[in-house]
């Protein structure tokens, strides 16, 4: 007997064969695309991960050559006897190329800036406040746009002497130390010297509004002294002189003569700063509130701010100075 088999039934229709093989090949595509699609993620992460790395080594490399330009800006000035705002070194640059991008960079006289670390300074017996610390009353309120009032300017004074001093007594009705922080903020006083001005952020009374009127007349120094060099501060800092019983800053007019008449001719000497009518007028007065006045610059404060394939960094360096030669004692940088 003989039995037919039906073929039909192991092999697959033509049709059923193609569909499959068409699967299989989308499946391929996709796989394959996908994976191109990854490589090229891939490199271009690549490529821009190695620009963003030539970036940074690069931004480096300029921002720590910034002592080495201040340095020959110095051996550039001429004049050793007195600094003024006219000198080499002091008169502000225009933004320069480089490779990638563009570097902003200037000279600051330290002591045309109020050093906050001169706060340390304590008062003499029956005194609310020393000699830098009224000064610093009297300049909170001369800054432009900052609208600190007499009230106000105490208040800050008091809690920025609490940030720097080494105990935790609070200074007035309105200082601040750990118990004060610690509570409202998270975190406690410093109880040292100031690095940086960005400290004043975290300093209580402070706004952030005030602080970014007030930042540009202030500096950190390494130094509890309070130097005003009266060639190159400015009008705000010039009201900070006035008398050692008055809290209220220098009549502006009284300030604008001292300008008038280092423009004409900078001061080389303090006696010749002693003898101008103002500081006469206010001598024959009472005692004068005025630190240690100079006419040269014995601290400078070297900026930039460099911007490289999109990013943006920035420097700031506190260099003593002697003569024509820097000593580099803090210097920092970071990305904006």
């Amino acid at each position: 007997m003989f039995y037919s088999v039906d073929k039909s039934f192991n092999t697959p229709p033509k049709k059923a064969q193609v569909g499959a093989a068409l699967i299989t090949m989308l499946i391929v595509v996709l796989i394959v695309t996908m994976v191109a699609t990854r490589l090229q993620t891939d490199f271009y992460k690549s490529v821009v991960g190695a620009n963003s790395a030539v970036a940074y080594y690069q931004s480096q490399y300029l921002l720590d050559s910034l002592p080495d330009i201040a340095q020959l800006a110095l051996e550039a000035d001429s004049t050793d006897s007195y600094d003024a705002l006219t000198d080499v070194w002091a008169v502000e640059q225009p933004a320069m190329p480089v490779p990638g991008g563009v570097l902003a960079a200037r000279i600051v006289d330290g002591q045309s800036r109020f050093n906050l670390n001169a706060l340390a300074t304590p008062p003499q017996q029956g005194e609310n406040f020393s000699e830098p610390q009224r000064m610093f009353v009297r300049l909170l309120q001369a800054i432009p746009d900052a609208q600190i009032d007499a009230m106000a300017a105490q208040q800050i004074t008091s809690a920025v002497i609490d940030w720097i001093d080494d105990d935790q007594m609070v200074t007035g009705a309105q200082g601040a130390e750990d118990n004060y922080y610690v509570s409202q903020a998270g975190y406690r006083a410093a109880n040292k010297r100031m690095i940086s001005v960005s400290e004043l952020k975290l300093i209580r009374h402070i706004t952030l509004e005030q602080y970014h009127f007030i930042k540009p007349y202030l500096v950190a120094l390494p130094s509890d002294q309070l130097a005003l060099n009266v060639n190159t501060a400015s009008l705000p800092l010039l009201r900070s002189i006035n008398l050692g019983s008055q809290l209220s800053p220098l009549a502006i007019d009284q300030a604008e003569q001292w300008l008038q008449l280092r423009e004409q001719t900078p001061f080389e000497s303090i006696g010749s700063f002693d003898q101008s009518p103002t500081y006469r007028q206010l001598a024959t007065a009472g005692a004068v509130d005025r630190g240690n006045l100079l006419v040269t610059a014995d601290w400078l404060q070297i900026e930039a701010d460099l911007q490289i394939e999109g990013r943006w960094f920035f420097a700031t360096a506190i260099a003593e100075r002697n003569g024509k030669e820097l000593t580099v004692k803090h210097f920092a940088k970071g990305e904006l």
